[in-house]
């Protein structure tokens, strides 16, 4: 697989998770993380919601777990969350 196409999938439907895991609501926002997963591992994935705008959290990152990857995925979506706040909608 090409750079380009390993770019492409990370923005693709492809590899989406087959476990769905219930969104947390935190601070007024909904996360609900949906891991990709890619060659064994998991990508950090997640929509961001409020109100009725939604953000696609992508992320670089590739964690060998799903439950991890999960773990992982709150935890950077809420400091992204306590960074940025309404302006990650822009």
């Amino acid at each position: 697989m090409s750079f380009f196409d390993s770019f492409k999938s990370l923005f693709s439907g492809s590899g989406e998770s087959a476990h769905p895991v219930e969104p947390v609501e935190y601070k007024g926002y909904s996360i609900a993380p949906a891991p990709r997963e890619e060659e064994g591992q998991y990508r950090i994935a997640a929509v961001i919601s409020k109100d009725d705008r939604e953000h696609q959290f992508i992320r670089c990152d590739l964690v060998m777990s799903f439950d991890e990857c999960v773990e992982v995925t709150l935890y950077k979506a809420k400091m992204t969350i306590d960074q940025q706040g309404d302006a990650i909608f822009s």
